[in-house]
């Protein structure tokens, strides 16, 4: 028979399992900030796709410089709306623990679209330009060790990034369409009754 305690974890687990709980904290976490900026379906749309397409671009370190850039030249000189915080939050796509798994997987898509050849060795001439100090040979040595992978990877990330984008916008508006919708309810309840019984 379980103990009052046992009783306790279980409900705490089925609790935290259910899809409500899921539904409150999505709701609570990312639907309500969107929600009180009262932002339309196209700048939800627009959010959403920015943020995916910077969060699966192989650009880790680079991404918040990259959105920031993105919103002065979107938001402020092309005036379309969107909002840095929820796109940026958005970028954590890869992240210490993705970014191993997303970068093999672009390398991989990167050397169906090119010829890879090997680029291994690359590394092992970097590390002896550094013991031997020589820094001809180590600009040489990073070119075929390092360059040549991150283009494979950034080629790689494009089909990615294209459907993520692509996804996000649909994704992004259909919340934002459906957070319109549930406003103009609330909106139309919070009226008082035009008096006719």
């Amino acid at each position: 028979m379980p103990t009052r305690r046992q009783e306790h974890e279980h409900l705490a687990l089925d609790r935290l399992f259910s899809r409500d709980f899921y539904r409150r904290h999505y709701f609570r976490r990312f639907l309500r900030p969107i929600n009180r900026a009262r932002l339309t379906p196209d700048t939800v749309g627009r959010t959403v796709m920015l943020g995916m397409a910077w969060g699966l671009s192989p650009t880790v370190g680079a991404q918040v410089i990259g959105l920031a850039a993105t919103w002065a030249l979107v938001d402020r000189l092309m005036g379309l709306r969107f909002s840095f915080a929820v796109a940026l939050v958005l970028t954590v796509i890869t992240n210490p623990v993705t970014v191993a798994p997303i970068y093999t997987l672009y390398y991989g898509t990167g050397c169906l679209l090119v010829p890879c050849g090997d680029v291994g060795p690359g590394l092992s001439l970097i590390i002896a330009a550094i013991a031997e100090l020589e820094l001809a040979h180590l600009a040489e040595a990073s070119a075929k060790g390092l360059v040549k992978p991150m283009l494979i990877i950034l080629l790689g990330s494009v089909p990615y990034v294209a459907v993520g984008a692509v996804l996000g916008w649909r994704f992004g508006h259909a919340v934002g369409s459906a957070l319109l919708h549930r406003r103009r309810q609330r909106g139309q309840a919070a009226q008082p009754g035009d008096g006719r019984s």
